[in-house]
């Protein structure tokens, strides 16, 4: 009698910690598949705020046609100083961008500024003409140019060939289409130049025949 008993208390304690055993695991799992899913979750989301939001999103265009550039203003400063005159004098942009003003000029910032709006264009047909030393100087007309030297277009050559918006095959004039392909190339990269200056006018230097009139903006 005692045995039976013994083996009913054995069976019952025996039952009760297999239904608390299931039911502990059945919690573990519950809090496991909660716990990946918070952890997946917040990967997901500090993903999302690690990767940059692609600069074309926030500035309408690609952001693989972006190519990083700085002009070298001294260097034009100094092809335009040998072009300078009594009756010329010139005005250059952070971008490169010079703009030609014909003398008498009361403020050149003001009249070098108005012209570059008014001419810059989008479609504004160039001229490529190679200079000494691999260096290129690109016209769009008598009053707006761009220096664009050997060192850059050597370091930006991979850019300007793979570079979507200087694609030498969308529509432009057949004026720029009759140039080899490279040099369509960097004329319209010249012309983005313009235009980002022409959109954000900033003077840097004002060259005048009489070098004691040219001025140098403060930076």
């Amino acid at each position: 009698m005692e045995r039976t008993e013994y083996s009913r208390r054995k069976k019952v304690t025996k039952i009760g910690f297999l239904k608390l055993d299931t039911t502990a695991w059945a919690a573990i799992l519950v809090m496991a598949l909660a716990g990946g899913i918070a952890a997946y979750l917040y990967h997901f989301q500090d993903e999302e705020q690690k990767t940059p939001r692609s600069q074309s999103s926030e500035a309408g265009g690609d952001a693989e046609s972006v190519i990083y550039y700085t002009a070298d203003i001294d260097e034009i400063i100094g092809r335009c100083k040998t072009m300078v005159s009594e009756q010329n004098s010139f005005v250059i942009f952070e971008q490169g961008t010079c703009v030609r003003l014909v003398e008498p000029v009361s403020n050149h910032v003001e009249s070098a500024s108005a012209s570059l709006k008014i001419l810059a264009s989008p479609n504004v047909a160039f001229s490529v003409k190679p200079l000494n030393n691999n260096n290129y100087l690109i016209v769009f007309n008598e009053y707006l140019f761009c220096w664009l030297f050997a060192k850059d277009i050597a370091n930006l050559k991979e850019e300007f060939l793979k570079n979507p918006s200087l694609d030498p095959h969308m529509n432009d004039s057949q004026t720029i289409k009759d140039y080899p392909d490279f040099e369509q190339r960097l004329g319209k990269f010249a012309r983005l130049l313009m235009l980002e200056d022409a959109k954000n006018p900033e003077v840097k230097k004002i060259i005048r025949a009489n070098p004691n009139d040219s001025q140098e903006m403060s930076k």
